[in-house]
């Protein structure tokens, strides 16, 4: 048996802005990737992040 894709849930999809060229962005948790920042005291955090099509800026978005 195969697995067909019949829709997408209107209710997994968010919506962020970039804060760089302003463009309002649609997304769902399969477009973004895990990105691991190191602050000044060394402890590393976790982020959700999608970069934007438009300027290629990255954003960080909830976790979920």
């Amino acid at each position: 048996m195969a697995i067909n894709i019949i829709g997408e849930d209107a209710k997994a999809k968010k919506v962020t802005t970039c804060g760089n060229c302003s463009a309002v962005l649609e997304y769902t948790h399969a477009d973004t990737k895990v990105e691991r920042r190191t602050d000044y005291t060394g402890c590393t955090d976790e982020y959700r992040a999608l970069n934007c099509p438009r300027c290629g800026n990255s954003i960080n978005v909830k976790m979920y």
